[in-house]
This record gives structure tokens, C-alpha cells and sequence, in this order.
């Protein structure tokens, strides 16, 4: 894995000319990290786990192409904010509204109750509701 430090040398700027922040010490979890995990995870065989990895990244392209909203627990919910188009590629602004870890708990004790989606509405912050959901 690369951090976002090591990853800004290599990209500099998006397609749409906005710039990597490189300021914090995140690092770039890869597509072949993610199919090594959850082949760790599962026990299935990479032969198996790369293709429907490699499909469900694809939907998942799709789907925030089209504008839609994702309620992908226990990821969150995703939303596009903004979009820009650049000459070569297409920049998402996303939004990942995600239960902090816990979170269940508090609200099954009586803390304010969590939606059928499994978030937390206690946060106050604007959602926008879609024909998806």
C-alpha cells in the first residue's frame, strides 16, 4: 500500500484538474488488496473472488455515473455531490455517510432510534432522499 504522500508524486492532478490532497498519511488500499482480503476472509480461491470483485467495483461505477445513492452497509450510505467532466475522466465529489462503530448499540439502548438502513439520523445534516431508496 502507498500513502497519500507517496501516491502524490505519481498523481499530481485528476483529469478535471483538481488537486490529490496529500496532506494526510492515508494510504491507497489497491484493488489487489482488496481481492487478497477477501480472499483471506472468505477462503475462496483468487481465481473465484477477483472476478466478482472486478464486477461489483464495475456496478458500483456505474450506479454513482448515473447520480444514484448507495445504502451499501456496513460501508454506508454514499451519495454525489458534485460532478465534473475532464478531458479524460470523470470527477466524482462523493459523500460517505457511515454509523459509527457503536452506534447500533447506543440506539437499541434508546439513544435516537436508527432508520430501516441502519443509520443514525441523529446527526442533523441534510440527506437527499432518491426513487432508490
Amino acid at each position: 500500500m502507498k500513502t497519500a504522500a507517496e501516491a502524490s508524486e505519481i498523481i499530481t492532478e485528476t483529469g478535471g484538474g483538481a488537486k490529490v490532497a496529500s496532506g494526510n498519511n492515508a494510504t491507497i488500499y489497491r484493488k489487489k488488496e482488496l481481492v487478497d482480503a477477501v480472499v483471506a476472509s472468505s477462503g475462496l480461491k483468487k481465481k473465484t473472488v477477483k472476478p466478482v470483485v472486478d464486477a461489483v467495483l464495475a456496478e458500483i461505477g456505474v450506479a454513482l455515473s448515473r447520480g444514484d445513492a448507495l445504502n451499501m452497509p456496513p460501508l454506508g450510505k454514499l451519495l454525489v455531490n458534485r460532478t465534473k467532466d475532464g478531458p479524460a475522466s470523470e470527477v466524482l465529489i462523493l459523500k460517505l455517510r457511515r454509523v459509527k462503530p457503536g452506534a447500533r448499540a447506543r440506539a437499541l439502548a434508546g439513544a435516537p432510534q436508527a432508520d430501516a438502513s441502519g443509520e443514525d439520523d441523529a446527526g442533523g445534516d441534510d440527506d437527499t432522499a432518491t426513487a432508490a431508496e
